[in-house]
């Protein structure tokens, strides 16, 4: 009796594969379902969803326009009709500028149900770009409910209202993550990997972190333009140190300094990244992020030389989520089922077991004491020559802590990023990195918080 034979499958699994075929079959890892998805409609989905991103950018520049040319209350406090008309009287240019934006933004959403319907009929269910179309659809209808409590609340011009405050920073993580779901469904019908959040070890807590930063400094960005809009200021460094500036006036200059901090994590993500998983969807996207902060910063820093003009604002803001986005496609290139991890063997079976004395000498070492000794003395003679004489107590208490736990934090990441090439030397073999007597994710937790406490200390 022959033999039937064997049935081929071929799988998309990275962006690099190409079909041989017309057709690939896109399989669901949760459902086990699959179907014959043909590569042109599977491009033709990814082109829409670019598509519908750049659109959703263009609306989201228009938004800022809207509120720092205070143009918000143009259509009064009505929703979703402008003053209550369809088509109104466009007797200011506040109100045309108002309406223009709100029918750009009603369109998001016919674009959002187009994408969940155009998902369905072509991927399985369960499958990466249905989940993703979905996010957009919520997320389009979120945005929505956003911009109708602001313009019911007159939280719009020259509003100085608490939650008109929360509600911005709301409105920043909202538009985040519409973009990273619209970013996640080009991705996916360009055939990324299934992404798999459980054990990614250290790459997954410095990933997770650098995306909470960035929305984080979306929302310090959105405050400081508010500040910026409601009250003007020449000079913003002596209005935040004046006791009678309001609030969001004082803290407009924290922006640009937790612009830089966030930076230097990004930097040690990327090459903690590009380290553990190295592949060239990971290198892909790391060149993005480089290149979208890179941009972010240099727009910001043009945007505070020239006193934050209006479209200034609104490239700043692009910008912004522009660098979530990249954000999000290298997590999704690092973190996808199959990729290669340096970092696999992370815990040896023989893995030494430390308790009490022996487990706080481990994380004490991982801070370098000897190599920070050096730098505190450096930096508490260059306090006494600063300030003429004796410092002061507590000043100098602050800094030596404040200084070490810094250094410590650093030194403790550095740890992790070498622990490949400090187990083929003999004098660094044993360090508790190596041995994994502390796993890498427990050393970034503590570096992490060392950073942290350093920052309140020091600020």
């Amino acid at each position: 009796m022959a033999k039937e034979p064997p049935v081929c499958k071929q799988v998309v699994v990275g962006t690099h594969q190409k079909a041989s075929s017309r057709a690939v079959v896109a399989e669901s890892p949760s459902t086990g379902d699959s179907r014959p998805i043909s590569h042109l409609k599977s491009s033709s989905f990814a082109t829409y969803s670019l598509v519908v991103l750049i659109y959703t950018l263009a609306t989201v520049a228009w938004g800022a326009i809207v509120r720092s040319s205070g143009s918000g209350a143009g259509c009064g406090n009505n929703w979703p009709l402008c003053d209550g008309q369809l088509l109104p009287i466009f007797s200011s240019s506040q109100r045309i500028v108002e309406f223009a934006h709100r029918t750009s933004t009603e369109i998001v959403g016919p674009l959002a149900l187009i994408l969940v319907i155009w998902a369905r009929r072509i991927f399985p269910q369960g499958s990466l770009a249905r989940k993703a179309a979905y996010g957009v659809m919520a997320m389009t209808l979120f945005e929505g409910l956003i911009g109708a409590v602001l313009v019911k609340k007159g939280w719009v011009n020259m509003d100085t209202s608490v939650g008109r405050v929360y509600f911005m920073g709301l409105h920043v993580v909202s538009t985040f993550i519409l973009i990273a779901f619209l970013t996640t469904a080009y991705l996916a019908a360009k055939g990324v990997r299934p992404v798999e959040i459980k054990g990614q070890g250290a790459v997954g807590w410095m990933l997770g972190a650098c995306v909470l930063c960035v929305g984080g400094l979306g929302i310090s960005g959105a405050i400081s333009a508010l500040g910026h809009q409601l009250w003007p200021v020449n000079d913003v460094l002596k209005a935040a140190a004046s006791p009678t500036s309001p609030l969001l006036v004082k803290l407009q200059p924290t922006h640009p300094f937790l612009a830089v901090a966030i930076g230097l994590l990004i930097v040690l993500t990327v090459g903690l990244v590009l380290h553990l998983r190295p592949t060239a969807d990971v290198r892909r996207a790391s060149r993005y992020v480089a290149g979208a902060f890179g941009g972010e910063m240099l727009v910001g820093l043009i945007n505070i030389w020239l006193k934050a003009p209006v479209w200034m604002q609104a490239a700043h803001l692009v910008a912004a989520d522009l660098t979530f986005a990249s954000v999000i496609a290298l997590a999704i290139a690092a973190m996808g089922v199959g990729v290669e991890r340096k970092d696999s063997a992370e815990h040896p079976e023989e893995a030494p077991h430390l308790q009490g004395r022996e487990l706080i000498h481990a994380y004490i070492g991982l801070t370098k004491p000897r190599v920070i000794s050096l730098l505190l003395f450096t930096t508490i003679t260059a306090a006494f020559a600063a300030a003429g004489g004796w410092p002061g107590f507590w000043k100098l208490l602050a800094l030596a802590i404040g200084g070490y736990m810094s250094a410590g934090a650093a030194n403790a990441i550095n740890m992790v990023i070498d622990r490949d090439i400090d187990g083929t030397m003999k004098r660094t073999a044993k360090r508790p990195t190596v041995t994994q007597a502390i796993p890498s994710t427990h050393a970034l937790l503590f570096a992490g918080a060392l950073a942290w406490l350093s920052f309140g200390i020091l600020a």
